[in-house]
């Protein structure tokens, strides 16, 4: 094992013996070596040029200033913080970025598994939840209690647990002979019509 010269001792080996020791972490050169063996367990190398590796793990307890960190490279798996501001994933087909002053972004979609909704200025009177509600439904709750919901109930169905409030209404139906399916009714224009036919209705019956 490498060790230092020691003194007093060691006649006629000193430059052998310091020589062999400077070895283990400098180049002929006096630049760093390749490969750094730290404790036995540890290591630090160059794989290319400009790369410089760990075979296990890296932990700081203070900042890093670099203009670009890789984590696993070469896998499914891989993190880079790239020299563009964005944060990629696997393949680089998958990022986040600031877009603008309080703004993250994705160039792809953005997922949530496990149950978890995604949630907008969570608590606030503001809250906007989408994702799976209470009801068991896909829908959004509105509010920092989530106490008002707009969901689908099923095919083709929205429907709310509350109360729609509306300036103008249309339903996109038909209830009148000779309208195309699917052709706007005015809510208003559509109550006139079912007067008109209960009017209808009371009338035949009082004949």
């Amino acid at each position: 094992m490498s060790r230092l010269p020691t003194p007093g001792g060691d006649a006629d080996a000193w430059a052998t013996i310091l020589n062999d020791y400077l070895r283990q972490s400098l180049a002929p050169d006096g630049t760093l070596v390749a490969a750094l063996t730290i404790g036995g367990d540890a290591n630090l190398h160059r794989t290319a040029p400009g790369n410089l590796q760990t075979d296990g793990n890296l932990v700081l307890l203070g900042y890093l200033d670099a203009t670009r960190l890789v984590v696993q490279t070469g896998t499914a798996k891989q993190i880079d913080i790239y020299t563009d501001g964005k944060i990629y994933f696997g393949p680089y087909d998958t990022n986040l970025h600031r877009a603008a002053a309080g703004v993250l972004a994705t160039d792809g979609y953005f997922v949530t598994t496990g149950g978890h909704n995604l949630i907008s200025n969570w608590g606030q009177p503001t809250s906007v939840e989408i994702g799976g509600i209470s009801s068991g439904f896909a829908g959004f709750l509105l509010g920092g209690a989530g106490d008002t919901n707009l969901y689908r109930e099923s095919a083709n169905v929205l429907k709310t647990s509350g109360v729609i409030k509306a300036t103008a209404f249309t339903v996109a139906a038909s209830t009148k002979p000779g309208e195309e399916p699917g052709d706007e009714i005015n809510l208003l224009t559509l109550i006139e019509r079912l007067s008109d036919r209960v009017a209808e209705l009371e009338a035949k019956l009082e004949q």
